[in-house]
């Protein structure tokens, strides 16, 4: 009697394990992604793939990728001038790239080049990479997947991931641009996307890193440069209050009017009392600039554009991580950001609100050059 209990039991979990693993919309993937890739996006990109795997020196990333492409012949000669045929080198950035695409097409290739040369972090925010509707179970994957028993035996056993995974509305990936009208939602929840977008980053930007480096190749990370004479474009609303703004408002007002340092000290004791207000930390760097404080200034404004509740660019959250992942990779690393700023209050940084002077960018390529110089040994 018992015996056929336990076999009643056993049958009735191998048929509602049957049905959770076919009913549930998840993926068989050992990673928590919430898009998949359309086959016909790789079939076109079969030509792309193949000169990025004839070329010696890969450049990978988004629109300041694309911007390298002015110095890549440069950047071949002055590399290739001991050598009896020149270095090929393949810009593969594409403007509006974010990491996901860039991850998904480094996983095609065959054959890695010697040097990749990564310059995204730019993107991220504009194409969709989940539906907001999604969040909680987003969240939630991204927390099994941290779970080293869980990422384990996904690994080992990939369709362990449908049964465990939460079910999510995949967005699908093709050669076009993905832009899905989201739901209306407040900016806390918009504030909980962001940080999922951060951390979908970092995993993506490690698998870029372990595709070049499981072939024994080297791979150079570029932070993005950000500019900071950009105000920020929107402060969250749960970052607002009638009394804070009336304040800030009154603030700017007689900044306007030379009034700085009476107002800097009450602007870094509102700024404590006010965490993730993005405008506070704008008018205090900004204050911290015209009393000459760079320093001060410069941490105020990156914070100002990390707290951006509306933010189109890079901040200095992507830029940490890229530095991050070199650290702990060893990885070289060439600080455009850290390069630019640093005359921060000094000079004229940038000729748009996203391309810096000639003068920086010519010093960020020399830096390049000598990296991956020492990287093939010429």
């Amino acid at each position: 009697m018992l015996r056929a209990i336990f076999f009643l039991f056993l049958l009735i979990a191998i048929v509602l394990g049957g049905w959770i693993y076919n009913q549930r919309a998840v993926q068989i993937n050992p990673m928590p992604y919430p898009y998949q890739f359309k086959e016909s996006y790789a079939q076109s990109l079969e030509e792309e793939i193949q000169q990025a795997e004839d070329s010696d020196i890969l450049i990978i990333g988004d629109h300041y990728g694309v911007k390298l492409d002015r110095y890549a012949s440069d950047l071949s000669r002055e590399l290739s001038k001991n050598l009896k045929e020149g270095l090929k080198v393949y810009n593969w950035a594409r403007e509006k790239e974010a990491s996901q695409r860039t991850n998904f097409k480094m996983s095609l290739l065959q054959k890695i080049p010697k040097v990749t040369l990564y310059f995204g972090g730019s993107s991220e925010f504009g194409e969709t990479l989940f539906l907001t509707k999604d969040q909680v179970n987003v969240r939630l994957n991204l927390n099994i997947h941290k779970n080293p028993k869980f990422s384990s035996a996904f690994m080992l056993v990939p369709f362990l991931s449908k049964l465990i995974y939460r079910p999510v509305n995949y967005i699908v990936y093709d050669q076009d641009y993905v832009s899905i009208d989201d739901l209306v939602v407040d900016d806390l929840t918009v504030q909980k996307n962001h940080q999922l977008i951060y951390e979908f980053y970092q995993i993506h930007l490690q698998h870029i890193i372990d595709v070049v480096r499981s072939a024994k190749k080297s791979i150079v990370l570029i932070t993005s440069p950000i500019n900071l004479e950009l105000p920020p474009r929107k402060t969250c609303d749960h970052a607002k209050s009638p009394a804070l703004d009336d304040f800030l408002f009154q603030v700017r007002l007689q900044m306007e009017k030379g009034q700085v340092k009476e107002h800097y000290e009450n602007l870094k004791n509102m700024s404590k009392a006010a965490m993730a207000n993005a405008e506070s930390y704008w008018l205090l760097g900004q204050a911290a600039t015209k009393l000459g404080r760079m320093n001060e200034a410069q941490e105020y404004l990156q914070l100002a554009h990390a707290y951006d509740c509306a933010p189109k660019s890079s901040n200095i959250v992507f830029n940490s991580i890229i530095r991050h992942k070199a650290k702990i990779s060893g990885a070289p690393l060439v600080d455009f950001d850290y390069l630019l700023n640093s005359h921060y209050g000094k000079n004229v940084l940038f000729l748009t609100e996203q391309n810096p002077q000639d003068l920086y960018w010519n010093q960020m390529v020399n830096l390049l050059t000598g990296e991956v110089g020492k990287i093939l040994s010429l």
